[in-house]
């Protein structure tokens, strides 16, 4: 039951490719991928761009929302995206359409999500079987020099060369820091340091006030409003944002002076 909850969710993620090495590695379980780390699934072989929509399902099933609540918008399948590339029977835009088509084909710019705080007394979640051999296997002096792509080829390859008996040690211990962690987990989650930090995270989400909002709105329509006038009329409502002296001085500098015309004789 549990192995097939995980199936189905990585298969609407999209990432049903990566249901045997996880199943492998002892994340036979949603549950059990709340304690995988980046460590793991970059040993693991997983696409960064995987981890990131991995990662985030997980912490909404954190949250107590379903995963299979929210549409995948992945990857756009290969007959849709041949079909879609190269192709000039599409209007381009031009000049009579104006600034309007030009700005809808432009890229929108990205809004700043802000994050909370991570934790920084919760308990470190331990490796997977996996990441302990490739933490002792990134010891060896011959791979050191390599890069993380040839690093993580060769890790794979020996680790699917391991006998049966190796593995399951590193199986063994895996499972046992996995224990461990979740005791530790337990016991903080009753300590004040947990407390605390629940309730930055409460604050942290809360909605901004109100009352603050409209305040701000109102400044806001305020300098505009004044910024309008006086662009509107530079020589009468401006004046009044002018010191006394200045204005007054201003007024005689405008008005206009008599000229003294010497008619002939």
């Amino acid at each position: 039951m549990a192995t097939g909850m995980l199936s189905a969710n990585l298969d609407h993620l999209g990432l049903s490719q990566y249901l045997r090495i996880l199943v492998e590695e002892a994340f036979s379980s949603w549950e059990a991928l709340t304690c995988i780390t980046e460590h793991d699934l970059n040993a693991l072989g997983v696409k960064l761009g995987h981890r990131r929509i991995l990662q985030s399902a997980v912490a909404r099933h954190g949250h107590g929302e379903s995963v299979t609540g929210v549409q995948y918008r992945g990857n756009i399948t290969d007959s849709a995206s041949k079909e879609s590339y190269g192709r000039t029977d599409a209007p381009h835009p031009t000049p009579e359409h104006g600034n309007a088509s030009l700005k809808a084909c432009a890229p929108q710019k990205r809004k700043y999500i802000r994050h909370a705080a991570p934790d920084k007394n919760v308990p470190e979640k331990p490796p997977s079987a996996y990441g302990l051999f490739s933490q002792e296997l990134r010891k060896d002096l011959k791979i050191q020099g390599l890069g993380s792509n040839q690093t993580s080829n060769i890790t794979g390859k020996r680790w699917r060369l391991l006998s049966s008996e190796v593995r399951a040690a590193f199986l063994s211990r895996s499972r046992l820091m996995k224990s461990t962690y979740h005791i530790r987990l337990t016991e903080y989650q009753q300590t004040k340091e947990c407390a605390d930090y629940q309730d930055y995270l409460a604050d942290f989400h809360k909605p901004p006030d109100d009352t603050k909002r409209l305040k701000n709105n109102e400044k806001s329509k305020f300098s505009t409003s004044a910024k309008n006038e006086m662009s509107s009329n530079p020589g009468g409502d401006g004046d009044a944002f002018m010191p006394p002296k200045i204005a007054k001085a201003r007024v005689e500098w405008l008005r206009p002076t008599a000229v003294s015309v010497e008619h002939p004789h």
